[in-house]
């Protein structure tokens, strides 16, 4: 991540944290809304994934999110900082946002409460590059290279029969006051049934839409160091 990038982001903590939101839609381009629209109206379960290129919360202000309900997976700790956003949020773009917080003492009970809201038809958010620890992962390709990346909310969404849509928010190139949502064409876990490990296979799909993204705007990407971490626990194996 540029040192550039770095202030951009800060600046987008700023936007949440203290400015006036109600009409951030307005700087949200999106694309591939018409992929949300179709199984949100089929009513089934949805599994969003985001990575920090830009502050994923800002995808939630995007129009094509609006009265939709989303519970957002985070690990649990001490900066209460981090839950102001999700009240912030919550208030001022339309759509109610909960938390399931989970760490390694609390990881069954929190699968607990996903699979549940996944029984009901809920949207659930994972941020899928914050280094967290204690979680399943799985080997994946890596721009020509084999990384660990979390796998556990796959299997939960083979068991609920859910459609996984990757998502990237992304500040625009040319405009630093707009951003970019893509919503790419969902992942409907049930079509990988006669796969011999349809978890790798599903993985694989997920994150080459991400690691095509990174390879375009490496400097727009924050989580460098966490991909360092993960690469060396692929050779440790």
């Amino acid at each position: 991540m540029s040192y550039k990038e770095y202030i951009y982001s800060l600046f987008d903590y700023g936007i949440i944290l203290h400015a006036d939101v109600s009409n951030l839609s307005e700087s949200i381009e999106t694309y591939g809304a018409h992929y949300l629209e179709e199984i949100i109206s089929d009513d089934a379960p949805i599994i969003l994934t985001n990575m920090h290129f830009s502050l994923f919360h800002l995808s939630f202000f995007s129009k094509v999110m609006k009265e939709c309900e989303i519970y957002v997976v985070r690990p649990m700790d001490s900066d209460t900082r981090k839950y102001i956003f999700h009240e912030k949020i919550s208030s001022h773009c339309g759509i109610k946002v909960k938390t399931i917080l989970f760490n390694h003492k609390n990881n069954i009970q929190a699968a607990t409460k996903i699979m549940k809201a996944l029984n009901k038809n809920k949207k659930i958010a994972f941020i899928l590059d914050g280094g967290i620890s204690n979680v399943k992962r799985d080997k994946v390709n890596f721009l020509g290279d084999h990384i660990l990346m979390p796998t556990g909310f796959i299997d939960l969404g083979i068991k609920a029969n859910a459609s996984i849509v990757p998502t990237i928010l992304i500040r625009d190139q040319s405009n630093k006051y707009m951003y970019n949502f893509y919503i790419c064409k969902p992942i409907k876990t049930q079509s990988f049934s006669n796969k011999k490990n349809p978890t790798n296979a599903i993985a694989n799909m997920l994150y080459s839409h991400y690691f095509n993204f990174i390879e375009r705007y490496p400097n727009t990407w924050t989580s460098w160091d966490n991909m360092e971490k993960f690469k060396v626990e692929v050779e440790r194996q």
